[in-house]
């Protein structure tokens, strides 16, 4: 089964056009060349998509890093 962070991996490698991009929990826009706020929209539409599942803004602004990104992903999902 394919974990969450599994999938937002190949949305971000898809996106960023980085085939092989291996993500960490600690992966940040700071750290992660490509992610930026022209691309966070996208990256965030794609993930919303993909998952079928919707982000309000106070949700979207609490997001720094992958880990931040896994726990809000998966809260929707249970």
């Amino acid at each position: 089964m394919q974990t969450t962070v599994d999938t937002i991996t190949e949305i971000f490698a898809a996106l960023l056009k980085r085939p092989g991009l291996k993500l960490t929990l600690a992966d940040s826009p700071d750290t992660l060349n490509g992610w930026d706020s022209l691309t966070h929209p996208e990256l965030i539409t794609a993930i919303e998509e993909k998952l079928d599942i919707d982000f309000d803004f106070k949700e979207l602004a609490s997001i720094k890093n992958i880990a931040d990104l896994v726990s809000l992903i998966e809260s929707k999902q249970f």
